[in-house]
């Protein structure tokens, strides 16, 4: 290019602006003539719906153009309107991606999808600055998992049924039937076998709770049993007759309990007194094969089945384990009918993995994923996958630690019980500390 022509042309260019912004505005007063300074930079495009409120920095003394948020992963900005805030000054656009010097104007597309240079010269032509134009984007898709799979033998064994809980800064696994437990220092990669004393052989081991310094389970004869320690177990006396434990929240053991003759809600914070609902549970309420977490707005239970053994979609919601509200029902379908999900509240939002659905007289195991940003109300189903080489499953446990959600075991047909261990991290909270 002749740049002693291009910028003649710039200049006549800055005298019919100024000339038509003194004709506009002919109480303007003061002109900087040297001054070369981009005041304001957006960039707009049919193509991404709210692209031109996305806020920019200009950064004056780096002469650097950025956005502090990045855009969505994926995001393409190959042709782009750009809008400039100059004060009768004019600027040259230099496009890394297509090698193009062109004059700016607003009119005409830009493709960003590799830095940019704006180069400004002053309404006298003493003065260019020169600034670089860097659009942030998502390297990540924010709402993706990156998956790792720490073992696929934990416990090396057969296994016919098994729950896995955070205590005591150790993952301890238990397995139905047996006394024996499998614990791992924490990292769920390496696991050790421990014996164990007087664990009920009829333990519903879906109903393990934590309960701030216990375990607890229930049995299937409606017997409740603790440990101090993950070892040594002890049935605990003068309990009601448990149906189910729902879960622990705000330092009470939340269960379904029978009494006199019906089955009611009861809570528990020393296992030694319990304050049981006034109403007995709902009918279409899940006790069994349901999954349930909790933040600071409750405890939620999704899914599972009801005491006639109806398959459910629903969500309900405590902060009291005494009153239900039931967030969502069959007409919302929300999520599909199912049971053996499991659920965790990470990264501020609810998320569930896999279960089981209906197959005609069998079932199928998926490894799908739904996510709720509204407290359990609605749900979503999501593109987040989980790695290839993960099996579909149900029944799996869920744990949050640093971060990072675990995933353990799990079964994949009615008598085939998986014995491996994941860990997945949430891409948008940024990279991964291994």
């Amino acid at each position: 290019m002749n740049f002693k022509l291009f910028y003649l042309f710039l200049g006549v260019s800055f005298l019919s602006a100024f000339v038509s912004c003194m004709d506009e505005n002919s109480s303007e007063s003061y002109i900087n003539p040297k001054d070369a300074q981009i005041y304001g930079f957006s960039l707009s495009t049919n193509k991404i719906p709210g692209l031109s409120s996305v806020r920019f920095t200009i950064n004056q003394l780096d002469t650097l153009i950025y956005n502090p948020d990045s855009l969505p992963h994926g995001t393409s900005l190959s042709k782009a309107l750009c809008t400039l805030t100059l004060q009768y000054a004019s600027a040259v656009i230099m496009a890394e991606a297509t090698n193009d010097t062109v004059v700016w104007k607003s009119t005409d597309s830009i493709d960003f999808s590799q830095p940019v240079k704006i180069r400004v010269f002053s309404y006298d032509g003493s003065t260019t600055k020169t600034y670089t134009v860097k659009i942030n984007v998502h390297q990540q898709q924010g709402d993706a998992f990156s998956w790792k799979l720490l073992t696929d033998k934990a416990l090396n064994r057969p296994i016919t049924e098994q729950r896995t809980v955070f205590f005591r800064n150790h993952y301890y696994t238990y397995i139905k039937g047996e006394q024996e437990v499998f614990t791992s220092p924490n990292d769920g990669e390496s696991w050790f076998p421990l014996e164990i004393q007087d664990f009920p052989l009829t333990a519903d081991l879906f109903s393990l709770q934590v309960l701030d310094n216990m375990l607890c389970v229930a049995t299937t004869d409606g017997e409740l049993h603790i440990s101090s320690d993950g070892r040594k177990w002890e049935k605990q006396d003068n309990t009601p007759q448990i149906k189910t434990l729902l879960g622990a929240y705000n330092g009470k053991l939340l269960a379904i309990v029978e009494k006199d003759g019906k089955n009611c809600f009861t809570t528990t914070n020393d296992l030694l007194t319990w304050e049981y609902s006034s109403e007995e549970i709902p009918n279409s309420f899940p006790v069994a094969g349901f999954g349930a977490a909790s933040n600071e707005y409750g405890l939620i239970v999704a899914c599972g089945k009801d005491s006639d053994g109806k398959l459910l979609n629903s969500v309900w919601l405590t902060n009291d384990g005494l009153s239900w509200t039931l967030l969502t029902d069959e007409k919302n379908h929300v999520l599909d009918k199912r049971e053996g999900v499991a659920i965790v509240y990470y990264a501020e939002c609810y998320y569930a993995f896999g279960g089981r659905k209906p197959a005609g007289d069998d079932w199928t195991y998926v490894s799908d994923v739904y996510v709720s940003q509204t407290n359990g109300v609605t749900w979503t189903k999501t593109d987040i996958a989980l790695n290839d080489f993960y099996t579909p499953r149900a029944f799996a446990s869920a744990h949050i630690k640093d971060n990072k959600l675990f995933l353990f075991g799990g079964a994949n047909n009615d008598n085939a019980w998986i014995d491996d261990v994941w860990r997945g991290f949430l891409n948008k909270l940024g990279f991964e500390k291994k």
